[in-house]
């Protein structure tokens, strides 16, 4: 039986949010990592 995920609809924008950050921090360097989290962050919420 599948067990269905329930989460907040919220709570995936977050998650995407953590995923383009880690991906765009591996990418540009960690230098750029605060200031594209929090541009990350607004955008997730």
């Amino acid at each position: 039986m599948t067990r269905r995920l329930s989460l907040a609809p919220w709570t995936y924008g977050f998650i995407v949010a953590l995923a383009m950050w880690l991906a765009t921090t591996a990418y540009s360097g960690i230098g750029s990592a605060g200031a594209t989290l929090s541009g990350a962050l607004a955008f997730g919420a």
